[in-house]
């Protein structure tokens, strides 16, 4: 990262709320600070990921106290800028997605901010001993960060936040806070995700990585009275806990704002990406037509690695791979799907509160 000279800081940040162009990457809560990187518009659509590798680029920014955040977002209006929202189960289609729907025009896109991690992480700690904020202070930070990722460049560009995996917990609240959002909902089969997350590599290591956290929410869904306790899980158990996790966060949040929010089987997508895009185009607000959606679908997106666009990928060679998982890992992926049915009948108010689309038998 490049230091912003603090006399040039110091005007930028008068314009804080009237542009995207400083982002917020970075949110400390344990030194009360902010990371903001001055961004132009074109690395906002071409980042695959608005995390750590900016701030290892020679891209200029500067820290900033939270406090001073605070003070300026309190003389902004109150009601928080519209955004729309992708939130997901994880490696099921979601950064295509949103590419996609920024190859139509009308978005400014916004691909995992690690900021978002760092709420969510702190939305977990808050009943308990070690929250780094004070329950009565998080409205405000809430506030305030959705009030930083809602700016645009331009009256047609709306923001479209694509947040991490592991900002799941943070679905409820944000179509809580923000009355005009709305929100896309993205998962697999638990079969299918089963066989994406079990085989070797970066999948099984992301498993062990959102175990816990993933467990957490699970926990304040199902209750204290639960059993579970991570070191007893294998790795099929954790990745069921870890899909189980965000499925139920996505049906507590559609019970809530069943007008507001979409669910969508990334499979379902694939099998009629043209239909499929158009109804989620039209969710979002857009006039999109069916040319606009063919011209999309055939811009290269669909046959390109979405987060590393150098390489190529297709619908084929993902369904090639899933089989080959299904064969190599297949008793992994029983042994999964029979203890996710055992589990969720021993905690019934946690299978209650799924919706009927992501019970066993479900599709």
């Amino acid at each position: 990262m490049a230091i912003l000279d603090k006399k040039r800081a110091l005007e930028k940040l008068e314009k804080l709320f009237g542009s995207p162009e400083l982002f917020p990457q970075q949110l400390d809560l344990t030194v009360e600070r902010v990371l903001l990187l001055q961004l132009d518009e074109r690395t906002y659509h071409e980042a695959a990921f608005l995390d750590e590798r900016l701030s290892s680029a020679d891209i200029p920014g500067f820290w900033v106290g939270l406090d001073d955040l605070e003070a300026r977002f309190r003389r902004q209006p109150a009601q928080p800028p519209p955004q729309h929202w992708i939130f997901h189960v994880g490696h099921c289609g979601s950064t295509l997605l949103s590419r996609l729907l920024g190859a139509l025009g009308g978005y400014l896109p916004l691909r995992e901010p690690p900021v978002l991690r760092s709420l969510a992480a702190a939305q977990r700690d808050l009943a308990t001993p070690l929250s780094l904020i004070d329950p009565a202070r998080w409205p405000l930070v809430f506030d305030l960060v959705l009030a930083l990722l809602g700016r645009r460049y331009r009256i047609d560009g709306l923001p479209l936040v694509k947040a991490t995996s592991s900002c799941n917990n943070l679905l409820s609240p944000v179509l809580d806070t923000a009355p005009d959002s709305r929100a896309l909902a993205l998962y697999l089969s638990l079969e299918n995700y089963l066989a994406t997350m079990l085989r070797a590599g970066g999948s099984r290591t992301d498993t062990e990585t959102h175990a816990r956290s993933r467990l957490q929410d699970l926990l304040a869904l199902s209750g204290p009275e639960s059993d579970l306790r991570l070191y007893q899980l294998s790795l099929p158990q954790r990745a069921v806990v870890n899909w189980l996790s965000c499925v139920a966060l996505f049906s507590t949040a559609r019970a809530s704002h069943s007008e507001r929010l979409r669910l969508l089987d990334f499979d379902d997508f694939l099998r009629s990406p043209e239909s499929e895009l158009l109804a989620l185009a039209r969710f979002f607000g857009s006039s999109t037509d069916p040319e606009e959606i063919a011209n999309a679908l055939g811009s290269g997106v669909m046959n390109r690695y979405a987060k590393a666009p150098e390489h190529a990928y297709s619908a084929e060679l993902r369904a090639r791979e899933l089989n080959d998982s299904r064969q190599r890992f297949s008793a992994e992926i029983r042994h999964g799907l029979g203890w996710a049915e055992t589990m969720l009948s021993a905690h019934p108010a946690l299978e209650q509160k799924l919706d009927p689309v992501f019970l066993p038998g479900a599709g």
